[in-house]
C-alpha cells in the first residue's frame, strides 16, 4: 500500500509504468519537466500522456512556467498534447510583468503530485529531466483509494486557484486520522506546511531528523532550531556534501556555524541528495516538495504529506539508512563560513532568501 523510491531513475520507471497503465484519469502536477528530444525522460513522459489521452483517459497536468519552459516554448509540442485532449495548465506564465516586478519570478508552484485512477498517489520531491536521473530523492506511492480521492480534489482545487477562482490555500482535507496533506501558497495566512514543521519540532521529545538539499532557515525556524537544540534535542540535518546550487552550498554555511557549535549533527551524504523530509521522534513525519529555506517555506506553493502510519514511518526509516551510506559527519571544525571573506559574508546573510 505504501512503498517509498530513493532513486530517481526508479522513480521514473515506475511513474511511467503507472501512466501507460492509467484507465481513466492521469492528474500530474510538476515543477520542472525538461529533456523534451525524443528519447529523452521528458518526452518520454510527454509522448505517454499523448498516448493515453487518445486512447481516452483523461489527462490533466499542472506545469510551473518556469521550471518547464522548453514545453512552455514549445508550440509544437503543446498544440501535439492539447490536440490529443490533454488540458494544460502553466503557473505564472511569463511576460512583461515579470519586467515590471521581478520578484514574481521566485513564486512558483513546486509542488511534485501524481494521481492515476483515483487509486494510485505519488507524492514527493523528485523532478523530471535527465540531468536528475543519478540523484537520490524521495517519491512515496501509496496505493489507497481515499488518500487518491483527497488527492485529487486537492489537483482540481489548485487548478481553480490558478483561474483564480478559488482563494489562495486553505487547510487542506484529512484523509484519515494517520494521513493528510498540508500546502504552502504565497502570503500570509498560506503556509500551512511551515507551521506544522516548526509546531512537531517544538514538540518533539526525543529526536528530530531532517533531510534536504538546501538548508536555510527563514527567522521562525531558524529561532525554533536555536531553542530546541538549546534544551539538549537530538537534531540531525542530512544534506548532500555538495548540492546543485552553489549559491546555497555558501549560504548553509552561515547557518552550520552557529548551529554545528550548538550541537547540531550534520551528515554530509555523496552525491546530489533532493529528498525532502522531517521525521520528529521516529513517529511523525512530513514529506515532499518543501525544502528547509525561504523559497518553499514561504514564497512558493508547495505541497506535503504528514502521516503518523506505521507502515509510512518504516518505509521513512529505510530511506534514511539508505541516504546514510557512505554520509560523513560534518563537525564544527570543518565549518568553512569564518574563512569567508568580507563580501562573501554580506553576500550569504542578502541571499539566504533566495536559495
Amino acid at each position: 500500500m505504501y512503498t517509498a523510491y530513493t532513486r530517481v531513475s526508479e522513480i521514473y520507471e515506475a511513474q511511467l509504468k503507472d501512466i501507460a497503465n492509467a484507465k481513466r484519469s492521469i492528474f500530474l502536477e510538476q515543477y520542472i519537466l525538461e529533456s523534451l528530444e525524443e528519447g529523452e525522460i521528458g518526452r518520454q513522459y510527454v509522448d505517454l500522456l499523448i498516448q493515453k489521452a487518445k486512447e481516452g483517459v483523461h489527462v490533466e497536468c499542472i506545469l510551473d512556467a518556469q521550471g518547464a519552459f522548453s514545453l512552455y516554448m514549445s508550440s509544437k509540442l503543446f498544440k501535439e498534447l492539447t490536440a490529443a485532449g490533454c488540458n494544460i495548465f502553466f503557473y505564472k506564465t511569463l511576460g512583461t510583468t515579470h519586467l515590471i516586478n521581478p520578484v514574481r519570478l521566485i513564486l512558483r508552484d513546486h509542488r511534485k503530485f501524481l494521481i492515476i485512477d483515483d487509486e494510485i498517489t505519488w507524492i514527493g520531491g523528485a523532478v523530471i529531466g535527465e540531468r536528475f536521473m543519478n540523484w537520490k530523492d524521495f517519491m512515496m506511492r501509496f496505493t489507497d483509494p481515499t488518500i487518491a480521492n483527497v488527492s485529487s480534489k486537492e489537483f482540481r482545487n489548485q487548478v481553480l486557484r490558478l483561474q483564480d477562482k478559488l482563494s489562495l490555500l486553505a487547510p487542506l482535507e484529512t484523509i484519515s486520522s494517520e494521513h493528510h496533506l498540508s500546502g504552502n501558497a504565497p502570503g500570509i495566512g498560506n503556509r500551512f506546511c511551515y507551521e506544522e514543521i516548526t509546531h512537531a519540532i517544538m514538540r518533539a521529545q526525543k529526536s528530530v531528523v531532517m533531510v534536504t538539499p538546501y538548508f536555510a532557515p527563514p527567522f521562525k525556524l531558524e529561532r525554533v532550531l536555536r531553542r530546541r537544540l538549546k534544551t539538549g534535542l537530538s537534531i540531525t540535518l542530512i544534506t548532500p556534501a555538495v548540492s546543485d546550487k552553489w549559491i546555497a552550498n555558501i549560504v548553509r554555511e552561515r547557518f552550520f556555524d552557529t548551529f554545528l557549535r550548538r550541537g547540531l549533527k550534520v551528515q554530509y551524504v555523496p552525491g546530489m541528495l533532493h529528498a525532502k523530509i522531517v521525521l520528529v521522534d521516529d513517529e511523525w513525519v512530513t514529506f515532499g516538495s518543501t525544502n528547509l529555506d525561504p523559497l518553499s517555506l514561504i514564497f512558493n506553493h508547495e505541497l506535503n504529506m504528514v502521516s503518523t502510519n506505521a507502515e509510512v514511518l518504516s518505509e521513512v526509516r529505510k530511506a534514511i539508512s539508505f541516504y546514510l551510506k557512505g554520509a560523513r559527519l560534518h563537525t564544527a571544525k570543518d565549518c568553512t563560513y569564518r574563512s569567508y571573506g568580507f563580501f562573501t559574508r554580506c553576500l550569504a546573510s542578502v541571499i539566504r532568501y533566495l536559495v
